[in-house]
C-alpha cells in the first residue's frame, strides 16, 4: 500500500480519524491483504454497504479535515495511489474549504449521511462474521449473474421512412 506510512502516522496522532464508506459495486470491494491492513491502523472505522443487487454508484472521494480551516477533498475517479492521484489519467477535481466552503460542506453531509445510513454496516477485519458476511455478498452476485438479453425496438425517423419507402418501391418496380 502505497500510503501505508502515512496513513499510519495519521491515526496515530491525537485526534487521527479515518473512516471509510465502500460497497460491493461490481464485486470490487474483495477481503484483501489491503481490506486487512487498513481495519489494522488504529483510530480507524470501515464501513461496507453489502447491497450487490442494485447497481450502485461507485464515486471516489478523499476528504482531509483539518482543524486550520484549510481542509480539502479530492473528488473523481482515481484511487488512492501516487499513480491514481499524481500522473494517472484520471478525472479529479480539488476542493479546499476556503475556497469553496458550500462545496465541502455538502461533500462533508454527504458523507456523513451515508456513514449514518444502516445500510452502510461497520466491518472489523478481525470478527468472522464479517468475514463471512463479506464472502457471502461476493458469491451471491457471482450465483446470480445471468445472461442479459436486450430487446431492441427499432424504429426509423421520420426522414429514414421515407428513404426505406423509396428503396421498397424501387425494389419493386426494378426486380
Amino acid at each position: 500500500m502505497v500510503y501505508a506510512g502515512k496513513l499510519r502516522e495519521f491515526t496515530e496522532k491525537k485526534g487521527g480519524t479515518l473512516r471509510i464508506i465502500t460497497t460491493q459495486y461490481m464485486q470490487a470491494t474483495r477481503l484483501t491483504k489491503l481490506l486487512w491492513k487498513l481495519s489494522q491502523l488504529p483510530n480507524t472505522e470501515i464501513k461496507i454497504s453489502y447491497d450487490v443487487d442494485r447497481t450502485r454508484l461507485h464515486a471516489k472521494a478523499y476528504m482531509f479535515k483539518r482543524d486550520t480551516n484549510f481542509s480539502t477533498a479530492y473528488i473523481g475517479s482515481s484511487n488512492l495511489s501516487n499513480p491514481a492521484l499524481t500522473s494517472g489519467l484520471e478525472w479529479n477535481v480539488k476542493i479546499t474549504e476556503r475556497d469553496s466552503f458550500d462545496v465541502m460542506r455538502k461533500v462533508d453531509a454527504t458523507f456523513e449521511t451515508y456513514w449514518n445510513n444502516e445500510e452502510f454496516e461497520t466491518f472489523l477485519y478481525d470478527k468472522e462474521d464479517d468475514h463471512e458476511h463479506l464472502r457471502a455478498s461476493l458469491s451471491k452476485k457471482e450465483q446470480d449473474e445471468q445472461p442479459i438479453n436486450f430487446s431492441f425496438e427499432i424504429k426509423p425517423y421520420y426522414f429514414q421512412k421515407e428513404i426505406l419507402e423509396n428503396l421498397d418501391v424501387e425494389r419493386k418496380v426494378h426486380r
